[in-house]
Parts: structure tokens; sequence; C-alpha cells
């Protein structure tokens, strides 16, 4: 059984689409931002929103 699981190790795993890569990008970016959590909110909007 343990040589089937290793086989077929990774076959099933979907790979990330870039909107999810984005997402995580902006996320990232925005917890790192010093600012209040409003402006923590309307940032992270404002970059999924493509708002300048």
């Amino acid at each position: 059984m343990e040589d089937l699981k290793e086989t077929h190790k990774g076959q099933h795993q979907r790979p990330e689409n870039s909107a999810t890569k984005e997402l995580k990008c902006d996320m990232e970016e925005v917890a790192d931002f010093r600012g209040s959590r409003a402006e923590k909110l309307i940032m992270l909007f404002r970059r999924q929103a493509k708002l300048k």
C-alpha cells in the first residue's frame, strides 16, 4: 500500500490558479503594511478591484 501511495504522490494536487496566487500575494503585502485594520481592508479591496 505504501508503494502505491508513493507512486501516485503529487498526482492529485491541483495547481494554484493565478487568482489564488494574486490574492495570496496581496494578503501578504497587506499584512506587512503598517496601518489600521480599516486601512488594511481598504488596501486589500483596492488591490482586488484593480483600483489605483
